[in-house]
């Protein structure tokens, strides 16, 4: 299982700096914010599943909060995405609100199965603004087509903006490629928030 480190250095005394903390977690970091005084962390994680000829590689996504606290770091959450992830494509993104204060968002696109001309992808969003360092999920949408990079995703005015491409056929992987530009609108605090397991009944 590979790991990353956090080393929190005392720098005291600027000509001899010293190592106070050496943290360890799952998964190879790939974005992070610090929000006052809690420091957000984006891991993904390669696994393999299946055997012989049929193993097939997936990606897992973790994000971790931890509270600074002078020369220390102390675990205050971890949640890990509902789907695999589409390799690491996971952006935080910063949107400004009309206070002038800003919310920090993780947005993520899950690995959806079947060939890559003929998928769709569903993309997750989780909230990391809170300077306590509660992990919030916030929504999940479907995008009309595949999403490949992490500039295709934006929040703005509590809209997620999606950016993929599909083709008109999606059996015939010569079809014409077209480009889809969605809008979905994010849930207020007072939202009903249910998950995709309890909608199906």
């Amino acid at each position: 299982v590979p790991q990353s480190r956090i080393l929190v250095y005392d720098v005291k005394d600027p000509a001899n700096p010293k190592i106070a903390q050496d943290l360890a977690f799952e998964g190879s970091v790939t974005d992070s914010r610090l929000v006052g005084d809690v420091l957000y962390v984006v891991t993904s994680q390669l696994s393999w599943y299946g055997y012989g000829d049929n193993q097939q590689q997936t990606v897992k996504a973790k994000i971790y909060s931890f509270r600074v606290q002078g020369d220390k770091l102390e675990t205050i959450q971890e949640l890990q995405l509902g789907l695999p992830v589409s390799g690491e494509n996971m952006n935080i993104v910063e949107v400004m609100q009309a206070s002038g204060g800003y919310k920090y968002y993780l947005v993520a696109v899950m690995r959806q199965g079947g060939f890559w001309w003929g998928r769709n992808s569903v993309i997750e969003v989780v909230d990391i603004s809170d300077p306590q360092g509660q992990i919030q999920p916030v929504m999940t949408a479907s995008a009309k087509g595949f999403v490949d990079e992490r500039s295709a995703t934006h929040i703005q005015d509590d809209v997620l903006l999606v950016t993929s491409n599909y083709r008109i056929d999606q059996s015939d992987w010569q079809s014409p490629l077209l480009m889809a530009v969605e809008a979905f609108q994010l849930p207020n605090k007072q939202s009903v928030r249910i998950s995709e397991d309890e909608a199906k009944f």
